[in-house]
């Protein structure tokens, strides 16, 4: 097996000459496949590089979730407060991480809730940022909904910062408040 396709060789009794083509048409084949192989991860890797916006290396994590939010404007009414006296900035793998959650809670909120209002808050202190997601739709049911693909990305990208995170539905009211912590 090459590249786990199966090759079958078939005997067909030839002169040398023959032989011989056939063993450089064959190598001919492998060496394709080679290529072709690591053209593919070529491609892949720099399509993965162009899905990360050039901002995420440049930009503070503040400004970098406000433009997501300002995206989505058109689908609630979104209030973002940020506070970040000391203007410390966070690493790529924390900004990859920290945006990534947001976009998921924001997706999550746009499909299911049914919210008409989204407050975001993302409070830096001198040691951990809070992270805080709120929408005022249908509530959410941690126990119930927590096998979707989504939150599994939540959590493991929380896990990847060494942060706490929950859900609280606001009841009577509704809407359901999400709440980061990372210590960095």
């Amino acid at each position: 097996r090459v590249f786990d396709m199966p090759i079958h060789i078939v005997s067909i009794p030839l002169e040398p000459q023959g032989q011989f083509i056939m063993i450089v048409s064959f190598c001919l084949i492998i060496i394709s496949l080679v290529l072709s192989q690591h053209e593919t991860i070529e491609d892949s890797r720099r399509l993965s590089h162009a899905l990360l916006p050039p901002m995420l290396e440049d930009e503070k994590i503040e400004a970098i979730l406000k433009q997501i939010a300002n995206n989505w404007k058109s689908h609630f009414t979104i209030s973002f407060k940020s506070h970040n006296p000391k203007n410390i900035a966070f690493n790529f793998e924390a900004k990859i991480h920290l945006t990534r959650i947001f976009q998921e809670l924001i997706q999550n909120i746009y499909k299911h809730a049914q919210a008409t209002e989204v407050t975001i808050k993302i409070l830096i202190h001198e040691k951990h940022l809070e992270f805080i997601v709120i929408d005022n739709g249908i509530g959410f049911d941690g126990g119930k909904d927590k096998k979707g693909l989504g939150l599994k990305n939540i959590n493991s990208r929380a896990q990847q910062l060494q942060a706490t995170y929950s859900f609280k539905t606001n009841k009577p009211e509704n809407g359901t408040v999400f709440t980061l912590t990372y210590y960095y």
